[in-house]
């Protein structure tokens, strides 16, 4: 609340602070970019914030529940929103936020309101204060953020806003988004058991294993020589994927037959184009390709050391038959 003598005051002092606040938000923005790496805490969307501005100042008036004199006493002047992918995530950079910034004034989901109240949306708050100011940092998953997105997309911000003809579809919604939260987390969860047993098998101990993204990669790094491996490699493994299931190579021992068969023409091929392709360099023509690759006798990646073996696989058969 605000008495109404008051407001034009406070409006003064937010013309006047403008500037400042402006500075303390990119400073804030600054500073969590340096605290959080994008791909360890799956990051999907570049950290941004505002700060309130004088047509939110004005509805936010109504909203305080305690009478205030300066800007200074508004929890979220300024915002910054961090948008991750899994309910891990944001837990690990809860923490982080909590070290980085040990003097926080709350913490606090909007989530954990009375249950008449449980429309509201999952999200972390951290509130911290930067040069008298306060600061509100939201960290949510995508699944949280789509909800709180349609909640002020649609005005409604609790139960009690929601028309009743309307209110099971809407809870309905929001329980598939709680729920995507906690399945993913269970996928990832899954998925590094698996990749840990699978890591720790010899490749004879995997063979009869189904071929997929990552068998196929541990057999790629465990059959062909690491000189061979791309940069860009992995980006191109489920392609790779399909075309050896198009062809009847659906298993790691099927695959690794293919490679044990035909692995030295395929580096046989790779060292004859280098070789041409070394001469193109030595005559000062631009090739496009690593110089120090193909001074190696290294034409091929992981991805071309394959379909070089399944082409001459395949010419065979044809001849044969």
């Amino acid at each position: 609340m605000i008495k109404e003598e008051q407001i034009p005051i406070i409006k003064e002092e937010y013309q006047k602070e403008l500037g400042g606040l402006e500075s303390i938000l990119e400073q804030t923005i600054g500073e969590l970019n340096e605290l959080l790496d994008y791909n360890d805490h799956n990051i999907e969307v570049p950290i941004y914030g505002r700060v309130k501005s004088e047509n939110s100042l004005n509805r936010k008036y109504d909203e305080l529940k305690f009478e205030i004199t300066t800007i200074k006493q508004i929890r979220d002047l300024i915002g910054v929103r961090i948008v991750c992918l899994l309910l891990k995530d944001v837990i690990e950079i809860v923490n982080k936020l909590k070290k980085r910034y040990p003097q926080f004034e709350s913490h606090y989901n909007p989530a954990d309101k009375a249950s008449q109240d449980r429309f509201n949306y999952n999200s972390n708050h951290i509130i911290i204060e930067k040069d008298g100011f306060y600061i509100e940092i939201q960290i949510r998953t995508l699944s949280q953020h789509t909800w709180a997105q349609v909640s002020r997309k649609f005005n409604y911000k609790n139960e009690i806003d929601v028309p009743e003809e309307i209110t099971r579809p809407l809870f309905r919604a929001s329980a598939h988004l709680e729920s995507a939260d906690i399945d993913l987390d269970k996928f990832v969860e899954d998925r590094t058991k698996y990749l840990q047993y699978i890591s720790e098998q010899d490749i004879e101990n995997i063979l009869d294993e189904k071929l997929n993204f990552d068998t196929l990669r541990i057999a790629l790094e465990n059959k062909i020589p690491s000189k061979y491996k791309g940069e860009s490699d992995e980006l191109l493994y489920f392609s790779l994927l399909r075309e050896l299931r198009s062809i009847g190579i659906d298993t790691v021992q099927k695959l690794v037959n293919l490679i044990d068969e035909e692995l030295e023409v395929a580096e046989q091929k790779s060292l004859k184009i280098s070789k041409r392709i070394l001469k193109q360099i030595e005559n000062g023509e631009e090739t496009g390709f690593d110089e120090d690759r193909i001074r190696a006798g290294i034409r091929f990646s992981y991805i071309g050391m394959i379909r070089t073996m399944y082409r001459n696989y395949k010419k065979k058969r044809n001849a044969s038959s």
